[in-house]
């Protein structure tokens, strides 16, 4: 799908702007178990998330503890559908994952555990608790909590009416190098780069995030968020 031909003249920055000209995602790196940032921890409620598409990947999977709605933090809620606002006419938000069970935290992180476990039999455990960080948050870790499991992670991605997504060139969790959100910054791939630069900066221009090793994970409020932004942490588990 070609989204520039959706392109519609308003306020909107996104809607006006030409895809070919938004810039190059940023190459960032982070390793989420050196984070080291400041808490001032809020009460903010979970709020169920509405006006959106959504694809329940983990519930359908029958993954253990897999929550049956789509729930956030209260203003998280309100930028994801400020974001959505933002998109060029036809295309809309579709979440694959929000606020997470401790218990779904606890599967995935031992699922990725045992997969680095067997491809790289070298390592050490520091090294493997390294590695698994890229891509699961370490749900024991009390000093950084899992993101998902604070209400202020999402993953998410763009599709059309009929509810397709936009080719990202990579699909939810593949776990390889091309979920990196800069993967697609030098090749000749315009529709992937101009997509993937569609959903990082619909998002970050109202105030989110992205987690650079995962071009649908994007925060707001909890640590990496704080890293980014260098302000106190807001939302621990909830």
């Amino acid at each position: 799908m070609k989204v520039k031909k959706r392109l519609k003249e308003d306020d909107h920055i996104m809607k006006k702007v030409d895809l070919s000209n938004l810039p190059e995602i940023p190459n960032l790196g982070i390793n989420v178990g050196e984070i080291d940032v400041l808490h001032d921890y809020c009460s903010e409620p979970l709020q169920e998330v509405n006006g959106v598409f959504f694809d329940s990947r983990y519930l359908n999977l029958g993954y253990p503890g897999a929550v049956e709605k789509f729930m956030l933090r209260k203003t998280v809620v309100e930028k994801i559908l400020e974001a959505q606002s933002k998109l060029p006419e036809g295309l809309h938000l579709k979440i694959y994952d929000a606020y997470r069970s401790i218990v779904t935290q606890k599967y995935l992180w031992n699922e990725i555990v045992t997969k680095y476990k067997k491809e790289y039999p070298e390592l050490s455990n520091l090294q493997l608790d390294k590695l698994s960080r890229k891509k699961v948050s370490n749900p024991f870790d009390k000093k950084n909590p899992p993101l998902h499991c604070t209400g202020g992670a999402v993953d998410l991605t763009i599709c059309d009416e009929m509810q397709n997504d936009l080719n990202m060139g990579g699909d939810f969790d593949s776990f390889t190098d091309i979920d990196q959100t800069n993967y697609y910054e030098n090749s000749d791939n315009l529709d992937v780069k101009y997509n993937r630069r569609l959903l990082y900066y619909v998002m970050t221009s109202v105030g989110f995030v992205n987690y650079p090793s995962e071009w649908w994970h994007f925060d707001y409020g909890d640590t990496v968020w704080a890293y980014f932004k260098k302000k106190p942490c807001c939302y621990n588990i909830k």
